[in-house]
């Protein structure tokens, strides 16, 4: 009897993000904002290229192809698809592009009806529904191990795998779900991310974020240990929190820095893991020298850590760290479930820039039980963090609730949604209703970047220089504050 031989049904993927024609020609990064930067800022999608590097080392072909960071347009980029003609195409939209990406997707059924099309990430996982009903997509991949359920899926479809858990698709009309994903995979057993197949330079040299020339993102973590922020979308990605180990971690960092001379990392987890995993990272960094020759910047949550870790941290090769701070105001705070105290914001500023780290602040207008006093009370802590040196810089945003969201529940409930075009949750106008009217509130934002205008914060930033990287950094940085207050304006 003959061996019963697959037929490979899919065997070329791309793995793509197709460019976003904005009127007022913003900057668009692979995240949930849509910035605006003088120089461009282009941040480097961690799990869609960690798809690409498992699709590949499982022998399928791939082409990775970010037509935002190429920079061209959506016709050129629809021309790329033409010739290539893949298998498959993953997508993964974000909330205020949702609504392009459906007619993306029609455009090319349209025309190639037999290519495979899958959506995942943040939007579709908290409104799956919506993507079928409004394009011809053929799956949507739920929660934020979607690279290792679209290797799954692509396996499926060569009739190589049982199709498992996290996927939606359309069975005789019918939306039918595979059932919620089990995020136990052990994060040191993935491979380290294919940075040739994924471009990695896009995203490197000019970048904003990076105070030196060849800077590379890593993500240490999925999920967040905190897990209850209401304006966070991690529960609705993730059941748990996940950590790399502190030695694969250094080795992917010094694996970076030999092979393509990598000098500095952003990692793009949610959060830093502290306590014993950030001790024994840091003693691997400065032990191995490796601290000499690689910075590394990182979010991490305002905790209270024993005064010796920042100033371990600086000597490990720390550089900037984000503080999401949200509001001065402690009502705001417990009621978005920050879990932290006003007077901690200020100590671990004080104690992080002490150490000669460099705080990089994000400050939260427009919820909806804030006060035009609350929020000159918040402008008021910022302005007092960056006059006394306490923080390198601020980043002000409108409150956006995302869907999949405690935020976005509680003003659904209560109707405080001023529209429900996704096309406008980008960060740049308040959409959730307040006392206070729109212009008022794109007042306060310029408030905020004119505060990094004021020559007290000119003047520290002057005297924190420490070399030609540090003037090129600022004058970039300066610019892109002057140029987003206008843009406000």
């Amino acid at each position: 009897m003959s061996k019963k031989i697959n037929k490979i049904k899919v065997k070329d993927i791309c793995i793509t993000y197709a460019p976003f024609d904005y009127p007022k020609e913003p900057v668009l990064s692979q995240n949930s904002n849509l910035p605006i930067f003088i120089t461009p800022t282009y941040s480097y999608p961690i799990i869609s290229s960690m798809a690409a590097t498992l699709l590949k080392n499982s022998g399928y072909g791939v082409s990775f192809f970010d037509g935002v960071a190429e920079n061209i347009s959506t016709i050129k980029w629809l021309d790329f698809i033409k010739e290539s003609k893949p298998d498959l195409i993953f997508l993964e939209p974000s909330t205020f592009n949702i609504t392009y990406y459906f007619d993306i997707v029609n455009s090319i059924k349209a025309r190639y009806s037999e290519i495979i099309i899958v959506f995942g990430g943040e939007h579709v996982s908290a409104l799956p529904n919506e993507s079928f009903e409004k394009s011809k997509i053929d799956y949507v991949i739920s929660g934020g191990d979607y690279d290792l359920i679209l290797l799954n899926l692509v396996n499926y479809l060569n009739a190589k795998e049982k199709l498992g858990k996290g996927v939606y698709r359309l069975v005789s009309n019918n939306i039918k779900f595979s059932g919620d994903y089990q995020d136990d995979m052990f994060l040191d057993n993935m491979p380290y991310i294919d940075r040739d197949l994924t471009n990695w330079k896009l995203y490197s040299s000019k970048n904003l974020a990076f105070k030196r020339a060849r800077g590379a993102y890593i993500s240490i973590s999925r999920g967040c240990f905190h897990n209850k922020c209401t304006f966070c979308r991690s529960s609705n990605m993730y059941q748990r929190y996940r950590i790399r180990s502190p030695h694969n971690v250094f080795k992917e960092i010094d694996i970076l820095n030999k092979r393509y001379n990598i000098n500095e990392v952003i990692d793009s987890s949610l959060t830093l893991p502290t306590d014993e995993w950030l001790n024994l990272f840091c003693q691997m960094m400065i032990e191995s020298k490796l601290n000499k020759k690689v910075l590394i910047n990182c979010n991490m949550r305002i905790e209270n850590p024993d005064d010796g870790i920042y100033k371990l941290m600086k000597n490990a090769g720390f550089r900037t760290i984000y503080f999401g701070i949200e509001s001065v105001k402690q009502n705001t705070l417990d009621n978005i479930k920050k879990d932290i105290a006003v007077n901690d914001i200020i100590i671990n500023c004080y104690k992080a820039s002490k150490a000669g780290l460099l705080p990089y602040v994000t400050f939260t207008i427009g919820y909806p039980w804030e006060t035009e006093d609350d929020i000159r009370d918040t402008i008021s802590l910022a302005k007092m963090l960056l006059q006394k040196g306490y923080a390198c810089a601020i980043q002000p945003v409108f409150a956006i609730p995302y869907p999949g969201t405690d935020l976005f529940q509680y003003c659904q409930k209560e109707d405080l949604f001023i529209t429900e075009e996704w096309f406008r949750y980008n960060m740049l106008e308040p959409i959730i209703k307040t006392s206070i009217d729109t212009a008022k509130m794109n007042k306060y934002i310029s408030d905020f970047y004119n505060l990094m205008l004021h020559p007290k914060y000119i003047l520290h930033r002057i005297l924190s220089i420490r070399d030609l990287d540090d003037i090129k950094y600022y004058i970039k940085l300066l610019k892109t504050i002057y140029c987003v207050r206008n843009f406000i304006k």
